[in-house]
Formats: structure tokens, sequence, C-alpha cells
């Protein structure tokens, strides 16, 4: 949980934190087959639905998969690769070095 709270204080992380609105991206669900955000992501933590740290880890690479594909220009692979570089120092500092 402390890994998904660093994340959503990232100021870069925000507009990972809610489902993409549909009304202001009315393609998205065309390019994205299964949606993934930070919100849906805690909420399934909390309610403790992650049977391992594995299951967390593959939603959170799901939310970078999406917006790689939805949105492939560059300034949004450099924000992309750098949370995704703090997730991964961070998990391996917290976690199980031997998930990794």
């Amino acid at each position: 949980m402390e890994l998904v709270n660093y994340l959503f204080q990232y100021e870069d992380s925000e507009p990972f934190r809610q489902p993409v609105d549909l009304d202001q991206y009315s393609d998205y669900r065309s390019i994205i087959d299964t949606p993934m955000d930070l919100g849906t992501v805690k909420e399934t933590l909390e309610a403790g639905n992650y049977d391992s740290p594995m299951e967390l880890c593959k939603d959170i690479r799901l939310i970078f998969s999406n917006a790689r594909s939805y949105t492939p220009n560059k300034r949004s692979k450099v924000i992309f690769n750098t949370i995704l570089f703090i997730l991964v120092k961070q998990a391996k500092t917290r976690l199980n070095p031997f998930l990794f």
C-alpha cells in the first residue's frame, strides 16, 4: 500500500489516478481493451483482492502499457518511464527483492 500511496503523491501521476474520462477521450476503448488506473489499483489493494504481489505489479504495468499504446508521443514516454523507474526503485527497497 505504501508503494501505491507513493505513486499517488508523485506529481506526474495525476492523469493515472482515476479512470480515463470516456467523454473526453471517446476513442479510448477502441484502442485499449483493458483499462486500468491507480485508483482502481488502490481500491483493489485496500479490499485485499490481490492474491499476490505479482498481480499488483501486473495491474501497474497495465497502466503504463495502456498509456504507451494510447499516447505514443515522446513527452508522454519520458513521463511514463520516469514514473516506472521510481516505482521499480521503491518496490525493490520495500518488497521482497526475490520478486525482481
